[in-house]
């Protein structure tokens, strides 16, 4: 079979079959990260805490401080939040926000 012989069909037939096995391949590292993450963080030795009550709020008001906090503030309360939870594995409330110059 020369070079020439191959017709559009077959090309993109070719194409269909790689690309499908491209995300297959994706498909199965994801999952097998996915199972791995779930082996890695189960923690079998620690004692079962009581789900915290999820807060109250309004979602459609906004507080106008958060609103007029400048990127950097904002950031800091996320980084500070995702930290509280990396180490407490309990959900945070920001109740306030200090600029400390």
């Amino acid at each position: 079979m020369y070079l020439t012989d191959i017709t559009i069909g077959q090309s993109l037939l070719y194409s269909i079959v790689a690309i499908a096995g491209v995300f297959l391949i994706l498909l199965i590292i994801v999952l097998c990260v996915n199972i791995l993450s779930l082996i890695k963080y189960r923690d079998t030795n620690a004692p079962k805490a009581e789900a915290p009550a999820p807060a109250v709020s309004n979602p459609g008001s906004v507080d106008p401080a958060l609103v007029e906090a400048d990127d950097d503030m904002m950031a800091a309360v996320l980084v500070a939040s995702i930290d509280f939870y990396n180490e407490t594995r309990q959900n945070a409330r920001c109740v306030s926000v200090k600029q400390i110059n």
